[in-house]
């Protein structure tokens, strides 16, 4: 469940691209908590990379190969949704992107946190080149970089 402090473009908006990718369950006001506006989402399966077990554990070179994983995993499903839901899923940091592992494999991703303004609806002509070129998953791009780039801040240092 997601509350927001009032109804504004920011709260229909995740509402509605919630809606358009299926994963939103409900939207209204919460009464215990002011008759505040809030939405309520699908629970999707898995977590951010960088706080699983596996991930963890794993020495440097097995966490690259994790992140290149998750990297193309998250590429192919912001593209599926973009050309089967129209709506583009732009906001692609680590903690936003959910998996599930398979040992030290990536297994599956999920996209969380619809809400703008990284969130777009895009045209029914819209194809996965189109999304994959605008979002930099040919590699190398700079925006891999910066996505890679973001994990040295949320992971503990390396094994000794």
């Amino acid at each position: 469940m997601k509350v927001f402090s009032g109804v504004n473009n920011a709260a229909i908006g995740e509402a509605k691209a919630l809606n358009a990718v299926g994963d939103l369950v409900a939207s209204g006001t919460v009464k215990a908590l002011g008759s505040k506006p809030a939405i309520i989402m699908r629970k999707k399966p898995g977590q951010p990379l960088y706080e699983t077990q596996a991930y963890k554990a794993a020495r440097e070179i097995v966490r690259e190969k994790m992140r290149n994983q998750t990297y193309g995993l998250m590429c192919n499903e912001i593209s599926t949704v973009a050309t089967k839901k129209y709506v583009l899923h732009d906001d692609n940091n680590p903690a936003n992107i959910l998996v599930t592992m398979d040992g030290n494999a990536v297994k599956s991703v999920a996209l969380v946190d619809y809400g703008p303004p990284q969130t777009y609806f895009v045209s029914k002509s819209v194809t996965k080149a189109d999304v994959s070129k605008y979002c930099g998953c040919e590699y190398p791009s700079s925006k891999r970089y910066v996505w890679e780039h973001e994990f040295p801040y949320v992971t503990p240092p390396p094994r000794t």
